[in-house]
């Protein structure tokens, strides 16, 4: 072997052993990235990947949580369209939120995002979101927690979000057939839904408002204001709490409906039905009320605290008749001036 060959054969060597230290140095590069990515925050990690990749929104949206059951999932729905609309945001759901709500209502249209998405979005309840400036409410996107039921808004919308809010077909078909039950064939009937609630409500009231259970003076004197207000009325009662509803609440116009078997769904779906409605506290029987699209009487005074959704119905002057827990008709609201 002469010296030349030996040179070319150690340069040759050199050579590899070079281009194997980079391959190295790359290959125990691309592991600390994909290790730090794998131990980024989604959040974070969401920022370095385009948009177009992600399946996550360009434009600024207002999301929120999917928290509770039927009467808090429509609450949260109502918050998020109604907000879209007054500020100029785009209304999105997550997947969770939107299988909750098609169970009973196929129809809404509102754009899915993936649920990772609204790691990007800033957190905040929605009085707090209210009292931002324009400007900065539409230069982010969003994300409403803490069980949003803004109604002195999405009362301004009520006839689209009740056309949004259609009940499955078999629903509505089960809630009419209900209803020509009770008429028996009377004619120019005005159907009241009432909803009472009792079971899974006292611990609530007594913890986040000082009161307790509406008494049976104020479901007494919510019928007599329909009866004075409306000619051949007809009470359809849902409750948690069919037994107590058998035992107080008696009259020939009066039919408790309350089935053990039926699902939330199918009572809201009852409710819904009416003309028009009393409910005492709660999102579920607040739902019907507005689903209902009619007359609405309700509860104050039952509690040391004003109930949110009273507190609701006074900043928004929406129009609400008002009985006080043990059956006295009022003028207002307590906190009304």
């Amino acid at each position: 072997m002469t010296c030349r060959s030996i040179t070319d054969a150690l340069t040759g060597r050199v050579a590899l052993l070079r281009v194997s230290r980079r391959l190295l140095l790359a290959a125990a590069l691309v592991f600390c990235v994909l290790l730090l990515l794998y131990r980024l925050p989604a959040g974070v990690l969401l920022t370095i990947i385009p948009n177009s990749l992600t399946g996550c929104p360009t434009i600024p949206v207002i999301s929120c949580d999917s928290r509770g059951r039927l009467g808090n999932n429509l609450g949260e729905y109502a918050t998020i369209y109604a907000f879209g609309i007054r500020y100029g945001l785009t209304p999105v759901a997550t997947p969770n939120l939107l299988r909750l709500m098609r169970r009973s209502f196929p129809h809404t249209r509102m754009r899915e995002i993936p649920e990772y998405c609204t790691s990007l979005h800033e957190r905040i309840a929605a009085d707090a979101f209210e009292a931002l400036p324009l400007e900065r409410k539409q230069g982010r996107s969003w994300f409403l927690v803490e069980y949003p039921h803004h109604v002195r808004l999405f009362w301004r919308y009520r006839d689209v979000l009740r056309e949004e809010m259609a009940f499955r077909a078999e629903l509505v078909t089960s809630a009419q057939q209900k209803l020509r039950d009770v008429a028996r064939d009377r004619e120019n009937l005005t159907f009241v839904g009432v909803h009472v609630r009792r079971t899974d409500y006292a611990r609530h009231i007594q913890v986040q408002f000082g009161g307790g259970y509406a008494e049976l003076g104020f479901y007494t004197a919510a019928m007599y204001v329909y009866r004075r207000r409306y000619n051949r009325t007809v009470f359809v009662v849902t409750s948690d709490d069919p037994a107590w509803c058998r035992e107080h609440l008696s009259g020939g116009d009066v039919h408790v409906l309350a089935d053990a078997q039926a699902s939330a769904a199918e009572d809201l779906a009852l409710l819904a039905a009416c003309n028009h409605s009393v409910y005492d506290y709660g999102t579920f029987g607040f739902f019907g009320a507005f689903l209902a699209g009619g007359d609405l009487v309700t509860a104050d005074g039952n509690s040391e605290a004003e109930h949110e959704l009273v507190t609701e119905f006074r900043l928004g002057n929406i129009n609400v008749t008002f009985v006080s827990g043990d059956g006295r008709l009022l003028d207002k609201c307590r906190l009304c001036t």
